[in-house]
Order: structure tokens, then C-alpha cells, then sequence
């Protein structure tokens, strides 16, 4: 099994707050079976795939997928903390960008 295929699940898994004990008991697996699909020591069946993507709200394709969309929670209030802060900052520049206008306007006046 690809590495991606195995980073998706565990991204996907952890995102989503769901331990690998939990997971294990949803897909009647034990935690042990579980780590070696993760790890991609077992190669995985596309019955087991699709069973995985289920039980984790995705699609077999998103797990194949080769995307940074499974990002740990911490990453994911990184960013939007970040996009938020940018935001900000547009809002400032475009209020600057106004005052500066209405400066040259009343000074060609």
C-alpha cells in the first residue's frame, strides 16, 4: 500500500479525534491489525478501503489521494488563525488605502 494511502488514514483518524483502539473495534479489527495498515505492513484489500473510508466519512478516492486535506486539528486552527489574521490585515490596509485617498483628493482640491 502507498505511503499516502496510509499518512491519509492516520491524518483522517486523528483529525477526526478517533484513536486507533477506536477505529480497530468499528472495523472489528484489533489495534495491532490496525497500526500494520497504517504503517503499510499489511497491504490492504479494496472491500478493507472502502470499509476504512466509511467508518472515517470519506471516499476510498480521498484516502488514494495524494493531498494535505487530513491535517492534524493543530494545523487546521493554525491556519484558519492565520487566514483570520490575514483578513485583518486586509481590511487595515484597504481602511489606509482609503485615508490615503481622501487625503490626496482634499489636497488637489
Amino acid at each position: 500500500m502507498s505511503k499516502t494511502v496510509c499518512k491519509n488514514i492516520v491524518r483522517l483518524r486523528q483529525t477526526k479525534g478517533i484513536s486507533q483502539t477506536q477505529l480497530a473495534a468499528r472495523l472489528n479489527l484489533s489495534a495491532p491489525a490496525l497500526s500494520k495498515i497504517e504503517t503499510g505492513v499489511t497491504v490492504l484489500s479494496l472491500d478493507r478501503l472502502l470499509e476504512i473510508a466509511k467508518e472515517l466519512g470519506t471516499t476510498a478516492s480521498e484516502l488514494i489521494a495524494e493531498t494535505e486535506k487530513f491535517l492534524p486539528n493543530t494545523y487546521v486552527e493554525e491556519i484558519n488563525a492565520l487566514k483570520k489574521m490575514i483578513e485583518e490585515k486586509d481590511t487595515e490596509i484597504l481602511l489606509l488605502y482609503k485615508k490615503l485617498l481622501d487625503l490626496y483628493e482634499a489636497k488637489i482640491k
